[in-house]
């Protein structure tokens, strides 16, 4: 059976610069999400997505590579989300 892959190209405005913009590629897979700026890459490939999202071990995982000759991963950043399911929400009292 293969993976479904999902793509979408996009253009994503800078939250305080508005009027700067950049296009972007994200890939959806069974494995994580890839989002790819146009003109980043990776060691490994050339135009390869240097931000991937992905759950690992339970807790979710942003890896980026800020280093296109780095190999290995700048930045791993986990977030355990177990605090912030629906059923912990509190309704506020009046």
């Amino acid at each position: 059976m293969s993976e479904e892959i999902q793509k979408i190209s996009a253009v994503l405005f800078d939250a305080i610069r508005d009027h700067e913009s950049e296009d972007i590629d994200i890939e959806v897979t069974s494995s994580g999400i890839s989002i790819h700026p146009k003109g980043t890459g990776t060691s490994c490939q050339k135009e390869g997505s240097p931000i991937f999202i992905e759950k690992c071990d339970g807790v979710w995982r942003v890896v980026a590579w800020e280093d296109i000759n780095q190999e290995d991963p700048t930045q791993i950043i986990t977030i355990d989300l177990k605090d912030a399911k629906e059923e912990r929400y509190k309704e506020e009292e009046k």
